[in-house]
């Protein structure tokens, strides 16, 4: 990270954080509502404001305090509009802007900062969710790739429109399958 650590996450030792010299654990505690969440982490982020985004499996989303080394919770609420469509978040964008986009095993959102409020957007090809999501990356000119179990979504991040949808078909130049776990654009932007 920023600070020149090492994150790691585990199946289900929790989070370990390496300084050079020794490791320091983070474990889910549940008498302390500022522990991490899980023990089992399927992701680390490090936003531009150099905060650490750490996803979990069905326990939520957690940002870690590098100040008070803490960690705020977000969970999902069926009652609550505003919060994760899903308590395993698998994968986090961040725009330039420093919008940040969250994949998660039932749709896409985004989190408005102002309010920690987080923003459902569905797949306007549909009008429903996207489902279960594992990868989001930078397509270019406020454009993201979602990797899901129904192919590959392309989709605008200023109108929130989806913009296309890749799948497999009868054609030569389709996808070899639809479950896309990971996605990555290269150098010469390639996806």
């Amino acid at each position: 990270d920023h600070n020149g650590f090492i994150w790691m996450g585990t199946r289900t030792g929790g989070l370990n954080r390496y300084d050079g010299y020794s490791f320091t654990q983070f474990y889910q505690n549940s008498k302390d509502p500022y522990s991490v969440s899980g023990n089992e982490i399927i992701n680390l982020f490090e936003d531009s404001q150099g905060s650490i985004w750490v996803s979990t499996r069905n326990a939520g989303l957690n940002l870690f305090d590098y100040r008070t080394e803490r960690f705020k919770v977000f969970l999902h609420d069926p009652k609550d509009e505003s919060s994760l469509p899903n308590n395993t978040s698998k994968s986090i964008y961040e725009e330039e802007d420093g919008t940040l986009w969250i994949a998660s095993n039932s749709g896409l959102c985004f989190f408005q900062r102002q309010d920690s409020a987080f923003v459902k957007v569905n797949n306007t090809l549909s009008n429903r969710s996207f489902g279960h999501i594992s990868s989001i990356v930078n397509g270019g000119e406020n454009l993201i790739y979602l990797g899901t179990k129904n192919g590959i979504y392309l989709v605008n991040t200023k109108t929130k429109e989806t913009v296309k949808n890749y799948r497999k078909d009868e054609s030569l130049n389709s996808l070899s399958g639809n479950n896309v776990e990971t996605l990555y654009w290269d150098s010469r932007n390639r996806l």
